[in-house]
């Protein structure tokens, strides 16, 4: 007889990584935004950063057995670009 898995609850963290865009001038910054669901699913993206991202990587902590979806804008100045391509990630047990 099998015993049952335990649920894993808590968080994990998402690292996110990205290149520069070709034509980025020098002094370019990132914000990333986030939407506690699915891609496909209805809902609001929420800004994950307090200030503007000088690196090129994020880490962002999400609840286990989540499924989150991203995407990214770039910042030079007091503007900002149009949002990137969406990225959905699940949130799996350690």
């Amino acid at each position: 007889m099998c015993a049952p898995a335990q649920a894993q609850t808590g968080t994990r963290d998402v690292v996110l990584s990205w290149t520069t865009a070709a034509g980025n001038p020098p002094g370019t910054g990132y914000n990333i935004y986030r939407k506690a669901s699915a891609c496909a699913s209805p809902g609001t993206f929420d800004k994950r950063n307090t200030a503007v991202i000088t690196g090129l990587t994020f880490t962002d902590p999400a609840t286990i057995g989540t499924t989150v979806c991203f995407r990214a804008t770039s910042v030079l100045g007091a503007q900002e670009s149009d949002p990137s391509p969406t990225v959905e990630v699940e949130i799996g047990p350690r």
